[in-house]
């Protein structure tokens, strides 16, 4: 942490103040989960600190380290298929601010990191596979090559209550979102809705994907709580270096990237005291025309403990 705090000096844009860090969370999206096939969109694990100052509450400060990793449907051979997703990493690491009162929510961040072999992709999943026993996959050296990792992210959600109060009892509400993202990685607008009911609701803005949401967290605020979840959202992407290929060079590729994806969730959250946990399981239509069914599925669970 001493080290963390040394560089923020560097970083005056974002403003963060010396003392940091008042939640930390720990986010893992997995096709595993479901028992769906290790293939496209197979990992992403985030770890993220949000730091709300005692003086200004309404707003807060955040960083994050993440990682994502994706394989083809085709991973026993050593050249997978021109029309198959495309071996690829992306290392990352994030600076953000949000701003929110009681019902609407806006944050910023910028992803600064390396998509290729930089991106450390390959030595994830081997290591992991290693350790659960499940096999090593073939084709990692024709993976994207190594280009810098540059996003820009912002986000905005305002919520409805339909029943009840939040943080009392049993009560309900539909949380609208818009999300935004360009950079050399992805460059995307997604918009979505969610609909939560449970006992104890907290003043947190639901759930989003991570690839389709900032890294802000918020710490639990209500002694208990339980409710479950609903979401739908539709993502317009002009540009996906996962799928399309490297951004400086050409990519030898055969693959049409759909445009326009749509996303259901399901999911479930509880807290108790300082901590809380997700889990959720979402279903995504094909973001390219050579995927091997009509949806694509992954899970996922959220740890989050607030100081």
């Amino acid at each position: 942490m001493k080290i963390v705090r040394s560089l923020l000096p560097a970083f005056p844009l974002f403003c963060v103040p010396a003392v940091f860090a008042d939640t930390f969370s720990v986010w893992d999206e997995n096709d595993f989960f479901g028992h769906w096939s290790d293939k496209y969109y197979t990992n992403h694990t985030r770890f993220a600190y949000t730091y709300e100052p005692e003086s200004t509450p309404d707003q807060r400060y955040f960083f994050s380290i993440g990682q994502e990793i994706y394989t083809p449907r085709e991973r026993y051979v050593a050249v997978p298929p021109a029309n198959d997703h495309p071996y690829a990493g992306f290392l990352y690491g994030s600076l953000g601010f949000a701003q929110n009162d009681a019902n609407k929510l806006f944050s910023v961040e910028l992803q600064l990191g390396v998509l290729g072999p930089s991106a450390l992709g390959e030595q994830t999943q081997r290591d992991y596979h290693k350790i659960i026993g499940a096999d090593i996959y073939d084709g990692w050296d024709t993976q994207i090559k190594d280009q810098p990792g540059i996003n820009l992210l912002s986000e905005y959600r305002i919520r409805m209550m339909l029943s009840g109060t939040l943080g009392e009892a049993y009560a309900s509400d539909l949380i609208i979102r818009g999300f935004s993202s360009f950079g050399t990685v992805r460059t995307q607008f997604s918009g979505g809705a969610q609909v939560r009911y449970g006992l104890n609701l907290p003043s947190d803005f639901g759930y989003t994907s991570m690839r389709q949401s900032t890294s802000v967290v918020f710490s639990p605020n209500v002694p208990v709580s339980f409710y479950v979840f609903a979401d739908i959202q539709a993502d317009l992407t002009l540009y996906d270096a996962t799928l399309g290929g490297e951004w400086f060079r050409s990519h030898d590729s055969d693959i049409y990237v759909y445009p326009l994806a749509v996303e259901a969730t399901v999911g479930i959250a509880a807290s108790y005291g300082n901590w809380s946990a997700m889990l959720f399981q979402s279903f995504r239509s094909r973001d390219f025309s050579s995927a091997d069914k009509t949806f694509f599925a992954f899970g996922g669970i959220r740890i989050t403990y607030s100081f």
